[in-house]
This record gives C-alpha cells, structure tokens and sequence, in this order.
C-alpha cells in the first residue's frame, strides 16, 4: 500500500485526512496507519528494526537504549494477556547479544483522544509486569501531544519513563537514516514512509527563509508588504509607514 499512495494508484489515504466516501462513515485510523506504516517494518532484519526504535527513543538525548545493534525484535501488534483486558498498539520487544533485554510499550494515535479515564497509566501499570518494567518505556506517538502531557500532569506513574513523541518527531527520524549497506530494507522503507506522511500533512514548517529567496519586488505605492526577514531591531522613519499596508489586515 505504501508504493501504491507513493505513485498515486489510489487516493485511499484521504480517509486519513478526513474524506469519507458514500457509507465508508467510521475509519479506524489509528489501527490502519499503525499498519500501514509499522508492518513493513516489523518484517526486515532485527537490527533494522532495532536502530528505528533506538534513534526514536534517544531522539531527545534523554533517555536511550543500548547502541550495539539488536539481535533480535519482535514487533506485537494489538497484544493481549489474559490477565488484564487491555489492549495497547504494539508490544516492541528487543534483545541484544549481551542478552539485555528492553520492551517498549506503544500507543498510536491520529485523530482521536485517548480512550477513556487514564488509558495510558492502565497500559503501563496493567498491562506490564513489575520486572518488566524495569527494563521498558512507554512511547506515546500522536500529532498532538497534549492529551499525553496532561495524563502525566494528572498522575504520573512512568518515573520518566513516559516518551513523547509526535509524528513530526518520527519524520525528522526517517528523513535522516544514513544509506548504510547493512540497513538497506531500513532505508527503502523509510523512504516510502516518510513520502506517505507527507502526503497525510505530516511535515515540519519550513519557515519564511525559503520564500524570501524568491526575487525581491519593489515597493510602491499600492505594494503589500506580508513579511520582512530582519535580524535585531530597527529604527523605522514614522513618515515612510504610510507606504506599508500589512497583509494579514486587510479585509
């Protein structure tokens, strides 16, 4: 499917986006971009798969995974226990030659909120066991990022182990994966993921240095003037104001 949005075979991932088609009414988006975008993942080499999940966990330099390469993954979709009826998005398990072993706990959103009062402390403290937990993160992806930062604020049960990361976090990843031989399944994927996030809006604001290398128009009379790069302050003649009519003010 992702070479299929990639070269425009199908517009299927407007449902994403909000479109809706006759009585195609209710879209599970969370559980088919999980799919969409994480199962060609979860099928490469352990050590493909490890180095996705170690640059996203270190993302922010805090916290971190051994560096080694992993050998072996296993990526849970929807996992279930019987002990508990709780069912997280991904149970990400990764082990290492010196046999430590780390899991990360993981809860996709999209569009929707969380599901139900303290769905995320349940997940953690439910879900997992007290050993477990020793050696396990919980990773929270989503474009928005607040329902997480309050369901910390409201009770934080994770002892810094609650990881933010929205989707723009997990492109700035993919766009930076190095062509190395031994990951090429690695690179291949990334490259069509980060295309499909882009398509579904995900990307980072590129600011205004990029319009402005557009050709300069001289202002006259009757010009707009939107924006203006400058660097500290600047005195401006009052009497040269009258010549400037900003953008966003005018009806």
């Amino acid at each position: 499917m992702l070479h299929a949005i990639n070269q425009n075979k199908t517009k299927f991932y407007k449902r994403y986006l909000g479109h809706r088609d006759g009585d195609n009414i209710r879209v599970q988006e969370e559980d088919e971009i999980t799919s969409l975008i994480m199962s060609p993942l979860s099928l490469l080499h352990p050590k493909e798969i490890g180095i996705f999940w170690q640059r996203l966990v270190s993302f922010d330099s805090q916290y971190e995974l051994p560096s080694d390469p992993v050998n072996n993954a296993e990526m849970i979709f929807w996992p279930r226990r019987r002990r508990c009826n709780i069912e997280p998005d991904m149970l990400v398990n990764l082990e290492w030659d010196s046999g430590e072993k780390w899991s990360l706990l993981v809860e996709f959103k999209w569009h929707a909120q969380l599901s139900g009062e303290n769905q995320l402390q349940k997940q953690w403290e439910k879900f997992l066991l007290d050993d477990e937990r020793l050696n396990a993160y919980h990773v929270f992806i989503s474009p928005n990022l607040s329902c997480a930062i309050n369901a910390k604020i409201n009770n934080d049960v994770w002892e810094g182990r609650l990881l933010l990361r929205s989707w723009l976090h997990v492109l700035s990843i993919l766009d930076h994966f190095d062509a190395d031989p031994e990951a090429f399944g690695l690179l291949l994927w990334s490259k069509q993921v980060t295309s499909v996030l882009k398509r579904l809006q995900i990307a980072p604001f590129i600011g205004f240095d990029r319009i402005l290398q557009e050709p300069i128009i001289p202002l006259n009379q009757n010009s707009w003037l939107f924006f203006n790069k400058f660097s500290g302050f600047r005195r401006f003649d009052p009497l040269s104001l009258h010549v400037i009519k900003y953008n966003f003010f005018k009806k």
